[in-house]
């Protein structure tokens, strides 16, 4: 399932189908499914299939495989040798809501076991052993489920989003084969190939292995493909770096340098102190700056790490006074950033860190120099401006 994703609604019974009796996993070689998901359903008593098998048997349905979510829950069920399996995964299906997620399952004969291993956005969740995984021809649905009684209808409808859904018969131990997703890795795009291929996501090694002429390796070479799906890049450079052996000796290594461009997407968040995000405080005529701050709760942040034309603007909304009279104050300030106050608006601005901001900005103070005060109330706005569109 690639191209457009797939929106299921189960008020309006929506679901996939592939009609043709196919098996998903060879004799031994165990079986990955890797799919995006957005999940909307989180409610008491409800059932959502992501996906199932099943064939009709008799006068009743055989399920083959299914992978569900009841409520927050995670349910996986599937043929083995010895008859039908379950598992259940408390609060999974949690960790699937909000936004797009990538969720891999491998089960895969890892000796003398066989594994079942499931993945959220590259991270093993849980791997457990089960009975000895065994695939037959069936249907496959997506969204959907047969009922027990009646192979023609279906249950369970699924509420959310799918996406770029694979499946494949090459796993190992150490790995989910996935074309998507997953953090950072590299990917060949050939699934033809009598080569052994395994990439490692804890080291970022990946290893190509097997007897087959130059040819061959050169081909696949050629469709190697670098992929970084984390949401924030903690690097800006990558190097990739190539070595071949013919099991004699290694040739010299040879470096490719990537340049990774980050968006920036998502808003600053600041928190003056209370629980609101909002502050108080009192001001006695006459006396020091008090600061518009509650320096153990402060915190100004951006979930992109990387640093930006920053402006921030802190204004007196509602003076009866001159500006020379209330006044603005920061301290810790950079060389990076400019820090000037006018018409009852301090404005700080520069290409910095969020981090170096946040040190300044956590100084800001108040004071009202006049003899004596007009109103009895002031309230300062503060607004953080990374220019992003």
């Amino acid at each position: 399932l690639t191209g457009y994703s797939l929106l299921l609604e189960s008020v309006h019974s929506q679901y996939g189908e592939y009609k043709d009796s196919i098996p998903l996993a060879t004799q031994d070689s165990g079986l990955t499914i890797s799919l995006w998901i957005w999940y909307e359903a989180v409610a008491d008593n409800v059932s959502n299939t992501i996906l199932s098998k099943a064939a009709p048997d008799s006068d009743s349905t055989k399920i083959l495989l299914a992978v569900t979510c009841v409520n927050e829950h995670f349910q996986f069920q599937f043929n083995s040798i010895d008859g039908p399996e379950e598992i259940f995964l408390d609060g999974i299906c949690a960790l699937l809501t909000n936004s797009w997620h990538h969720l891999a399952i491998v089960i895969q004969f890892d000796s003398p076991t066989w594994l079942f291993s499931l993945y959220i956005d590259g991270y093993l969740v849980e791997t457990l052993p089960i009975p000895a995984f065994r695939d037959e021809s069936g249907r496959l649905f997506l969204g959907a489920t047969p009922t027990l009684q009646n192979f023609n209808e279906l249950r369970n409808y699924f509420d959310g989003f799918i996406h770029f859904m694979f499946f494949s018969s090459r796993v190992s131990s150490s790995t989910i084969y996935c074309s998507i997703g997953c953090g950072e890795a590299l990917w060949i795009n050939d699934d033809n190939t009598n080569l052994s291929l395994s990439f490692s996501y804890n080291s970022g090694i990946l290893t190509i292995s097997g007897p087959s002429p130059e040819s061959e390796y050169e081909n696949l070479m050629n469709s190697l493909f670098y992929i970084n799906t984390e949401d924030e890049p903690q690097f800006m450079e990558q190097g990739i770096v190539y070595q071949v052996s013919d099991g004699v000796s290694s040739s010299a290594a040879e470096q490719v340098k990537i340049t990774l461009v980050v968006i920036n997407d998502y808003p600053p968040e600041l928190n003056l102190g209370d629980f609101d995000g909002n502050f108080q405080t009192v001001f006695l005529e006459e006396s020091s700056p008090v600061s518009l701050v509650d320096s153990a709760n402060f915190s100004l942040t951006d979930r992109d790490t990387v640093a930006f034309d920053y402006v921030v603007t802190v204004t007196i909304l509602d003076s009866q006074q001159s500006q020379f009279e209330e006044v603005l104050r920061v301290s810790n300030t950079s060389s990076h950033i400019s820090v000037t106050y006018d018409n009852f608006t301090l404005t700080l601005s520069g290409y910095s860190s969020i981090s170096e901001f946040s040190l300044i900005l956590s100084t800001i103070t108040y004071q009202n120099l006049a003899n004596e005060m007009r109103g009895d109330s002031r309230t300062v706005s503060f607004i953080i401006n990374d220019n992003s569109e």
